[in-house]
């Protein structure tokens, strides 16, 4: 995913809900001494799905190819908070890439209590690791 996307996205107003915002997916060619044309990935090659942690389903998204290999996905405003859970897939004859798993954080500062999240880098690996609570 691009790394400006949100981990974490305040309501709109007090006691609301989440604005409209969106996340952004870019794909990559692996360094692998093959060369890809990531122009053969189309939109409905990838799954993206944003769910309450807490359980329940999550909003119909709509997304839409930027350029080739960039995938904007736009999530309504109404978003309750809570800590959400989302998942992206790509499914391709061509390309093959693991499931990007993260979170997504909605808080309110308004409810007097404490919320947040965060990330941290995994030693020796590099990897990034978001976390949230609501």
């Amino acid at each position: 995913m691009a790394s400006n996307n949100p981990i974490a996205i305040q309501v709109a107003s007090p006691g609301g809900a989440a604005p409209l915002f969106s996340i952004t997916v870019t794909i990559s060619q692996a360094n692998d001494g093959h060369d890809g044309d990531l122009g053969l990935i189309d939109l409905g090659d990838l799954s993206f799905s944003l769910k309450p942690v807490g359980g329940g389903s999550g909003p119909a998204i709509a997304g839409s190819e930027v350029s080739d290999g960039v995938f904007k996905f736009d999530i309504p405003a109404g978003l309750a908070v809570e800590t959400y859970s989302l998942e992206v897939t790509l499914d391709n004859e061509y390309f093959t890439a693991p499931k990007l798993e993260d979170v997504l954080v909605v808080y309110d500062p308004s409810l007097g209590f404490t919320t947040g999240g965060g990330w941290f880098y995994w030693p020796g690996t590099g990897e990034k690791t978001n976390f949230g609570l609501p």
